[in-house]
């Protein structure tokens, strides 16, 4: 399989996880609290260590100067947050039935404005998926996944939103697939740009300010669930999931012979 046919196939599972977790809310089923923060917990650890110890890395043995994009794209999701959100929410304390995040405002403005903050961040999760996929095999499939543990909470979110400003639950699950055609958007236009002469520093500074939402997302959004929740065992998923990503980048090492 090509190395297009595969971040197709990447990107669209990518897509499809927006729309799951979209599904979890609009067909009211109810996920454990307590699960779910022990899920985020791990995408947490997962995440940074993709940032940290695959992605940036692959961008600046290139160029080290590579390190100001990823300063950029911290910078970038925050000030997207900041204007368009007021807070970015990943947690649900209780999804399902239709509820809505604690701190989401059910106003219509508020609601579809945090919408669009959210499609700005998954068009960037495409983005990462393609870039991953012009390096090398190894980098696109730990990117893939960092992308993937996201997606469903995502969704989830989005559709809650949308119920909680008053729509029905046709219009929750078009903005779950809103955010899905983000992520598909951004894996075009980054491959796009890359198969029309991006040459190999072009894509360096991809990943590195891919490194830089992935740590965002995982140290301003992610970590501070874990810390505000009263469940101990919350840091022990956090550690599984860095542990889950030197699992996975081992393997993947050894299986592709790297």
């Amino acid at each position: 399989m090509s190395d297009a046919a595969l971040l197709v196939a990447a990107a669209s599972l990518a897509a499809l996880g927006n729309l799951a977790g979209g599904l979890a809310v609009v067909a009211r089923r109810r996920w454990s609290p307590r699960a779910l923060e022990r899920f985020l917990a791990f995408s947490a650890g997962f995440l940074l260590s993709a940032a940290i110890l695959e992605v940036l890395p692959e961008s600046l043995g290139e160029r080290p100067g590579n390190a100001l994009y990823a300063v950029g794209g911290f910078l970038a999701l925050h000030l997207v947050e900041r204007l368009m959100t007021h807070r970015h929410v990943h947690h649900h304390g209780d999804v399902g039935g239709g509820c809505c995040p604690e701190d989401a405002s059910p106003a219509r403005t508020w609601g579809y404005l945090a919408l669009l903050g959210m499609a700005v961040h998954t068009f960037f999760d495409g983005v990462s998926i393609a870039a991953g996929f012009t390096r090398n095999l190894e980098t696109a499939l730990l990117v893939c996944a960092a992308v993937l543990l996201h997606k469903l909470p995502d969704g989830l979110v989005a559709a809650s939103l949308v119920l909680a400003a008053g729509a029905g639950r046709a219009q929750a699950m078009a903005a779950a697939g809103a955010l899905g055609l983000a992520t598909l958007a951004g894996s075009a236009v980054t491959w796009a740009a890359a198969a029309s002469g991006g040459g190999p520093a072009d894509t360096g500074a991809i990943l590195a300010f891919s490194a830089g939402l992935f740590i965002y997302v995982a140290a301003s959004d992610l970590v501070p669930e874990v810390n505000r929740s009263r469940d101990l065992f919350l840091s022990g998923f956090l550690v599984l999931g860095i542990l889950g990503f030197l699992v996975a980048a081992e393997f993947l090492g050894s299986f592709l012979g790297n």
